[in-house]
């Protein structure tokens, strides 16, 4: 009796095995046979993935932001090519403290590190250098070059918080991708920019060719300067000239308020310069073809308003005209500035050099 009740455990044990171990090998079979099929599918336009606005916007304010700067730039690139935002009166009454620093005690600020700001509406100017991602301010935002179609009717030194020297946007007319940048100011002027590593190229399409000009504000580094230069040379069609700045986190001490370095400069005109004029300080000179002097960097860190130096240049065009700018940095002299412009653009499109930037972000 016992020997049957055996055997009958045996086999029920025998044919519960089996029954599992059909019902385990089937799907175990299949899935091996799906993973020998499966072929991976890497994703080939990565870039396509970036949003280099990410950071760039407080989660309450302006002056909590990232600090990151959404531009034309490559990796590892010299050249960072973008907007350096202006300060508006919203967003003063979100910082009693800077508020005051500017309206009470006429010093220069900078609306963010990097001179970009999701919260800001207004841009001042599209800067060659940035540091992206910085709690300081300062040693960066050098040679903002402004498309302007208002007269010149004071020192642009002497504009407080740049609201006539600048103009505004909307993000609705704004793109941001790695290695290049465009944004539509309600002064009708399209900006595109895209760089390379040493130089950058800039589109600005004016909707009215009436009092169509740029604004080259030397001196106006983020944080100040120590001294700037520059000249337009009409028959040429270039503007050149430098910027020695530096005074990164100088405000915190009074070491870091000092010069590091001078950024040479040459940006060259596809379209023909029709007059210029100059500013130091609070003077304004039409005519002129040069200016020097630098912003300072104040008595503490902060530049004082009413400082600095630039030139402007008047473009002769057609209503919808786009003016090209080619431009070449370098921090040793202005033989290598027209040097490395001529290297890395030579006779290349804008288009091409856009694209080549994509393609070495993609890498």
């Amino acid at each position: 009796m016992n020997y049957n009740i055996k055997n009958k455990h045996l086999i029920a044990l025998s044919v519960s095995a089996a029954l599992l171990s059909g019902c385990s090998n089937g799907p175990r079979e299949q899935l091996k046979k799906t993973e020998q099929m499966a072929e991976p599918h890497y994703v080939s336009d990565v870039v396509s993935y970036v949003n280099p606005l990410i950071g760039t916007k407080g989660p309450y304010n302006h002056r909590q932001a990232g600090n990151v700067t959404p531009g034309a730039v490559v990796p590892f690139g010299m050249f960072n090519f973008g907007p350096e935002h202006a300060y508006t009166e919203d967003l003063l009454a979100e910082s009693e403290g800077i508020s005051k620093k500017i309206l009470e005690e006429k010093k220069r600020v900078p609306v963010s590190p990097g001179g970009y700001n999701y919260q800001a509406s207004r841009v001042k100017g599209f800067s060659f250098t940035r540091l992206s991602g910085t709690g300081c301010l300062g040693a960066s935002g050098d040679i903002p070059v402004m498309p302007f179609t208002k007269d010149i009717t004071f020192s642009p030194a002497t504009d407080p918080i740049n609201g006539y020297y600048s103009a505004a946007f909307s993000h609705d007319d704004e793109t941001a991708i790695p290695g290049y940048y465009q944004v539509g100011l309600d002064n009708g002027v399209n900006v595109q920019l895209a760089a390379t590593t040493r130089s950058g190229i800039a589109n600005f399409t004016f909707e009215k060719s009436e009092n169509a000009k740029l604004l080259f504000r030397t001196a106006y580094s983020q944080l100040g300067s120590g001294d700037a230069y520059a000249k337009v040379d009409t028959e040429r069609g270039e503007i050149t000239g430098y910027v020695t700045s530096g005074n990164f986190c100088g405000y915190l001490g009074e070491y870091n308020q000092r010069d590091y370095y001078t950024l040479h400069f040459v940006a060259k005109l596809d379209k023909p310069i029709t007059g210029s004029g100059a500013w130091k300080d609070d003077v304004i000179e039409h005519g002129a073809k040069s200016s020097k002097g630098g912003m300072g960097y104040g008595d503490n860190g902060w530049p004082d308003i009413g400082k600095g130096s630039g030139v402007w240049v008047d473009l002769g065009l057609n209503n919808g005209d786009t003016v090209q700018m080619r431009v070449g940095i370098s921090y040793v002299s202005l033989d290598n500035a027209r040097e490395n412009l001529a290297k890395e653009q030579a006779e290349q499109s804008f288009e091409q050099i856009r694209t080549h930037s994509e393609k070495c972000l993609g890498k």
